[in-house]
C-alpha cells in the first residue's frame, strides 16, 4: 500500500495542470477524512459556539498557485458544506501567495525551488492555529513530503484524498480510467 501512494504521489506531482478535487470529492473530505470535531448541524454544537467558530478545527489552505486553483477550492468547499447559515461554514485561513517560485518551472526546467516559500506559507497557517492542512495546487504536491514532515496536525494529500474517495465508490478489483 505504501508503493501504491508514492506512485500515485509521483504521478500527481509530475502533472504540470493546476486542479482542484471536483465537488464531491471535496464532500466526502470533509466528513470522512477529516474527521474532524466541527458539527455545525447540531444544535449543541452551535449552542457552544456562540456565534464564533468552533476553536478545535481550523482548515489551513495552502493556495495561491495559481490563485484560481485556490478560490474554485474554496467555492467547492463552501458548496459541499450542509449550512443553514454563515456560522455553520468550515471555520478556515487560506494563504494565497501566488509569487511563490513557479513549481512547473523547478520541476521541468531546473528553476528556483518553491520550498522555502512554502514551508514560510505552511508555517504562517499553522501560526494562525490550523489544525489541519490542505493544498489545491496539484503540481505543489512534488514538494508534499517536505512540507507535511515535523508538523503536529494533518497535511491531506491530494492524491490520497482523490483515490480514497473512489475506492470508497466502486468494488474492490474494479477498473477505474482517469482523464
Amino acid at each position: 500500500a505504501c508503493e501504491a501512494r508514492k506512485r500515485k504521489r509521483k504521478a500527481c506531482a509530475s502533472s504540470s495542470t493546476t486542479m482542484t478535487p471536483p465537488p464531491d470529492v471535496v464532500a466526502n473530505l470533509l466528513p470522512l477524512k477529516l474527521r474532524m470535531p466541527y458539527r455545525p448541524n447540531e444544535p449543541a454544537a452551535r449552542g457552544s459556539m456562540k456565534g464564533e467558530s468552533d476553536p478545535g478545527f481550523l482548515l489551513g489552505v495552502l493556495g495561491g498557485m495559481g490563485p484560481l486553483a485556490t478560490v474554485d477550492f474554496l467555492a467547492k468547499l463552501i458548496a459541499a458544506t450542509p449550512a443553514g447559515d454563515d456560522a455553520d461554514h468550515v471555520p478556515l485561513v487560506a494563504s494565497s501567495i501566488p509569487q511563490i517560485p513557479s513549481r512547473v518551472a523547478a520541476s521541468l526546467a531546473g528553476g528556483a525551488s518553491p520550498i522555502r516559500a512554502l514551508l514560510d506559507a505552511r508555517d504562517r497557517l499553522l501560526a494562525a492555529g490550523a489544525t489541519l492542512l490542505a493544498m489545491p495546487c496539484n503540481t505543489a504536491h512534488r514538494w508534499y513530503d517536505d512540507l507535511a514532515r515535523g508538523i503536529d496536525v494533518p497535511f491531506l494529500h491530494i492524491a490520497d484524498a482523490a483515490t480514497d474517495d473512489v475506492a470508497a465508490r466502486v468494488p474492490a478489483g474494479s477498473t477505474v480510467g482517469v482523464i
